[in-house]
């Protein structure tokens, strides 16, 4: 089995280095304070400190607050796993984090061992990693008497895809209770079983209770020996425990027992049981999932309960108030709860949409109990990522519980469209106002006013939402956009379906046979030719078509039979497609050069994990996301590397291009990062108006000095290798089969170093460049090729700067444009 500490054998980096985009936080969440974040799965606070806090999120990462959670610094960007189970801090400061989340969701995250550091987060130290191998280490506690005796409990861990691959992480190594007697060095296991929880007496650290397998146990000798507790405790599977500080022999035990949770109470350490009726719909079938006890410290009877909202009882459990979840003010879907050393009414509180605290924990009314703590916590688990087509600030995606966002202009505070669980998103590339999202399951819809209002686009398709408990789609499907035809979509379930209208109508073009035998996890169109569709499944199975979904043909010799997990098409060569399969022990990434007539393994120095997305271009460039990040070829895969610098160890779900060229990343739990160079993939963005001058009317021989901003959406969009339509045609350039009217408006970027750069544009007609927004050269005019070219000089520094070159043509005759540049000490070229 992997050691994830040991997972690269890619060669060292290459490319620029990444720049967070955020979300810093996520405004309009309808939530008291209004932001939302991510999953918050950890929190402990410092015992000397008392605004210093700690928190854990699933795939983001251990943060630290110093301030009592007015601002948030990450610390484990570079660990070998930033899926975080539970956090302990002991006496001394000493912080334990056991990595992978023990929450059983798909996307629960498998681990590498216990994080250790002794200076406050500044640096870490890997424990266990041989002995915990991928498990869930979902609870470590450190003895108060003895700090060097630490105790764990590990569970199985999940990978997961951008369209749910929910991969059963197997484990090498058995899973249960684990001690330390060494700070961590050493562990030997005590208990075996799927293990939930532990927790030791305050009065008598070696009398531990712990939560294993659907039972619970208790150890007098420092767990050397188990016994089994009855006393009218029942069976179950996940548990959650907790002592009370002020008076140990009270124990609270919440299972797990179906569909709903049972509460159970000692008064004897743990020899008998009464139960506790607790708030109907506690978690409501997912008590697998979000689920814990808590126990005031300085009264026994002030319980805390967390599923699917906060519930709190000040009697012992005669009567709960809801604090908080799907009845408002926090997030839904309770993990985590710390109080602290300093004051017990002063407790934190971690949920799918992040944390929060109070100061009147015992006492609040839920309406004025909360402060939001979420602003500048980046660890947004992103599903699906959208570039717009012609702003490369602009985002939309689809995240896990909480929505689908979108960024625009330059803040990293992204704003909620859409709530719930996001799913796969689009712009219209010729009219970006026009957007698409799906939540969960099949519930796609569409907004035509930039994303202020949507309509469900569901019209004939036959299942719903949930697909018949999911057994005919996937959590999250795959949805698809014709770019050469923007009114063509597909979307799969265990059936394939196309739209010609934009979703008004959807059609069954092909349907997977039994339904639910396989499902449909990956699809694509060729940006050249939307006459090549192709579509994947979670079996492995790839299908092909050339003539828009009319007939398929199975073209799947050579690959796995693994999750599909992402399809993409060369932008100029339809018929070649590279693919990735999610897993361990199989083939990453496979590449067809003829619609899967035959496949390559092109994995060779990979490292051997779950594999989610792909990007490629008509060079021999690809890159790929992984469960570890990003990695780049520049030789059709026969060798990879880390792409870029700074990136955090997140899982990558999505990969996709800003309309000037850069790659952008979209993590499972650290937010969306941009990289500050320029992406390999060469091309400036190009929108092309026909009839028109960048969409005002162009006629009459006109003669235009200075550009302007476009008034309607382009007619045709490309990715053009370079400017350079004159001198190489002839003079006799019609783009689209255009006549002699239209324009064009080229956005992209240069990488520069720094110096004198020489700019030289020849055009008939005319032609404008801007570089930074600022205008270079203008050589507008009605005018011959002929003409004295356009020429100026700038100086630039080093780094990415925005380039913009503006081109219409009128009167017929001869049309073209070429742009080139002479850079610092060289001679000139073509842009």
């Amino acid at each position: 089995m992997l050691q994830l500490g040991q997972i690269s054998s890619a060669s060292d980096p290459v490319g620029g280095s990444w720049m967070s985009v955020g979300p810093s936080a996520i405004q309009n969440c309808g939530v008291t304070g209004g932001l939302c974040s991510g999953r918050v799965t950890a929190i402990a606070l410092d015992p000397t400190h008392a605004s210093t806090v700690y928190l854990g999120a699933a795939q983001g990462g251990v943060w630290k607050t110093t301030n009592s959670g007015a601002s948030w610094v990450p610390l484990t960007d570079n660990q070998p796993s930033l899926a975080v189970g539970s956090i302990a801090v002991d006496t001394s400061g000493t912080i334990y984090v056991g990595t992978g989340e023990g929450n059983q969701s798909c996307d629960s995250y498998y681990g590498a061992g216990v994080l250790k550091s002794t200076d406050g987060g500044n640096s870490w130290t890997v424990l266990g990693a041989t002995t915990f191998l991928t498990s869930t280490v979902g609870r470590v506690v450190v003895n108060p008497s003895i700090t060097s005796n630490l105790l764990v409990a590990t569970n199985q861990g999940f990978t997961d895809s951008s369209t749910d691959a929910c991969g059963y992480v197997p484990s090498a190594v058995p899973l249960g209770i684990y001690e330390s007697f060494d700070s961590g060095a050493t562990w030997s296991l005590k208990l075996s079983g799927t293990g939930y929880d532990v927790v030791l007496d305050p009065t008598n650290p070696s009398t531990i209770y712990a939560a294993a397998s659907g039972s619970v146990y208790k150890s007098t000798d420092s767990g050397s020996t188990w016994a089994a507790l009855a006393g009218g405790l029942p069976s179950g599977r996940r548990t959650s425990l907790a002592i009370s500080q002020s008076n140990p022999l009270t124990i609270y035990t919440l299972i797990d027992t179906g569909v709903q949770a049972q509460l159970f109470k000692s008064l004897d350490g743990g020899s008998n049981w009464s139960s506790i009726n607790i708030p109907s719909g506690l978690c409501d079938g997912q008590c697998w999932y979000d689920l814990y006890v808590a126990v005031d410290p300085t009264n026994v009877n002030i319980l805390y309960l967390g599923g699917k909202d906060l519930y709190r009882t000040n009697n012992g459990g005669s009567s709960w108030i809801d604090t908080g979840g799907y009845s408002g003010y926090i997030h839904p879907d309770q993990h985590a709860i710390a109080f602290s050393p300093f004051s017990h009414n002063n407790v934190y509180v971690g949920n799918d949409g992040g944390v929060w605290s109070t100061t009147m924990a015992s006492t609040c009314s839920p309406s004025a109990c909360w402060t939001n703590l979420n602003a500048g916590l980046g660890i947004t688990q992103f599903q699906f990522i959208a570039t717009h087509p012609m702003d490369p600030n602009t985002y939309f995606g689809g995240t896990q519980d909480n929505g689908s966002p979108e960024r625009s202009g330059t803040s990293n505070v992204w704003n909620l469209l859409v709530g719930g669980d996001g799913g796969w998103t689009a712009f219209d590339p010729t009219a970006p106002t026009t957007m698409y999202h799906n939540f969960y399951g099949v519930l796609p819809q569409r907004s035509v006013d930039g994303g202020q209002t949507w309509a469900t686009i569901n019209n004939g398709i036959v299942e719903s939402q949930d697909c018949n408990g999911f057994r005919e789609c996937l959590f999250y499907i795959p949805m698809a956009l014709d770019l050469s035809n923007p009114g063509n979509l597909y979307l799969g379930t265990c059936r394939l379906y196309k739209t010609t209208n934009r979703g008004n109508s959807w059609s069954t073009i092909l349907a997977l046979a039994p339904c639910g035998g396989s499902l449909i996890s990956a699809i694509a169109v060729a940006p050249s030719d939307g006459g090549y569709v192709y579509f994947a499944t979670n079996r492995g199975k790839f299908y092909a078509s050339s003539n828009s979904g009319a007939s398929f043909v199975e073209a799947d010799s050579g690959l796995p039979p693994a999750f599909l997990t992402k399809i993409a098409i060369d932008p100029s060569n339809p018929l070649r497609v590279a693919v990735t399969f999610s897993g361990f022990g199989n083939g990453h990434v496979y590449v067809t050069s003829n619609s899967g007539g035959s496949w390559s393994n092109i994995s060779s120095n990979l490292p051997d994990i779950p594999t989610n997305s792909v990007l490629l271009d008509s060079t021999n460039y690809l890159y790929v996301g992984t469960d570890m990040g990003v990695f780049f070829s520049s030789n059709s895969g026969s060798t990879w590397n880390v792409f870029g610098t700074g990136l955090p160890g997140a899982s990558i779900f999505d990969l996709a291009l800003t309309a000037d060229g850069r790659l952008v990343a979209a993590t499972h739990g650290r937010g969306v990062w941009v990289n500050t160079n320029r992406s390999s993939f060469e091309g400036l963005s190009g929108q092309y108006w026909n009839n028109s001058f960048f969409g005002a009317p162009l006629s009459g021989c006109a003669s235009y000095n200075t550009p302007t901003s476009p008034s309607t959406a382009p007619t045709a969009t490309a990715t053009d290798p370079n400017i350079n339509f004159g001198a190489a045609t002839g003079w006799n350039w019609h783009p689209f089969g255009y006549g002699g009217e239209f324009s064009v408006k080229w956005i992209g970027a240069i990488t520069a170093t720094k110096g004198s750069y020489t700019f030289r544009l020849a055009s008939d007609d005319g032609s404008w460049l801007f570089i930074d927004a600022g205008l270079v050269l203008n050589h507008g005019g009605r005018h011959s090729p002929t003409d004295t070219p356009g020429t100026g000089s700038i100086s630039l520094g080093q780094g990415i700067h925005q380039i913009e070159v503006d081109y219409y043509e009128t009167c017929g005759a001869q049309s073209g444009v070429d742009l080139s540049w002479t850079p610092p000490g060289a001679s000139g070229e073509v842009v």
